[in-house]
């Protein structure tokens, strides 16, 4: 690592770009469940919590915060549930249906399929065997914290295992018939969490700023290009609440 007359630093190490792109595994979630939901679904709950992670004698830290952690995926419901981090047709079980951040944890929602390595899983499940979950992501930036060390500062949550035995044996599926109650409290805090997680952002990145700056910046270029106020302010306001709006869904983790 070298500084440039500016004072900036400058990461010379090519473990940096061996990162980029690099996927991980996080199987440190505190006990999660799947339930049977009241429209026959069959739904799964998990909460990771953020660990060193290794890659070639390399340790990453992955951040736990709004803004760092990309759920594209995610929201585009592209995010898959597999088995044992295998991206084929034969190994999908279902899709991670919702991310959010709370209390410096992931916590994430999905669903199984009906048929196939789906079925298997939810009947293990009935009969009480051991499974655990483990979340597979992506680094997308990281910055050195020490000789072999970095922190992931922006990663993608890329999919969500059903696993045998993950390194941290309280990490396990567990069936939630006979507590559906715990389930269902459980769902009913995922839409405040996500809308904590939007005022947060709107916050962090002074979103009602911009809301704030379309009234003079509209007058100003109305006049100098002739044209009615009104109709631009209209037009400009709009695009940024658009703007905003996809910022917040994006980000609000």
């Amino acid at each position: 690592m070298s500084q440039d007359p500016a004072g900036a630093w400058l990461i010379r190490d090519p473990a940096t770009f061996e990162l980029k792109g690099r996927t991980f595994t996080m199987v440190r979630p505190s006990p999660f469940g799947i339930a049977e939901g009241e429209d026959g679904r069959r739904l799964v709950a998990g909460v990771f919590s953020g660990s060193v992670q290794h890659h070639n004698g390399i340790e990453v830290v992955p951040v736990l915060e709004p803004g760092a952690v990309d759920l594209g995926l995610v929201r585009s419901g592209r995010a898959p549930l597999v088995i044992e981090h295998r991206y084929s047709l034969d190994d999908l079980l279902g899709a991670v249906d919702e991310a959010w951040l709370a209390d410096g944890r992931l916590h994430v929602m999905g669903r199984l399929a009906e048929g196939g390595g789906a079925d298997r899983v939810w009947d293990l499940l009935r009969q009480g065997f051991p499974l655990s979950l483990s979340l597979g992501w992506r680094v997308n930036d990281a910055e050195p914290i020490g000789e072999r060390s970095w922190r992931a500062t922006r990663w993608t949550v890329a999919e969500v295992s059903v696993v045998v035995f993950g390194r941290d044996e309280d990490a396990h599926v567990r069936y939630l018939d006979q507590d559906p109650e715990v389930f269902a409290e459980f769902r009913r805090g995922v839409q405040a969490a996500i809308d904590d997680a939007r005022v947060a952002v709107s916050r962090r990145l002074f979103l009602d700023r911009w809301e704030a700056w379309t009234l003079p910046t509209a007058l100003r270029l109305a006049d100098e290009l002739g044209v009615d106020r009104g109709r631009v302010h209209g037009l400009l306001a709009a695009e940024v609440r658009r703007h905003t709006g996809e910022l917040q869904h994006d980000l609000a983790a």
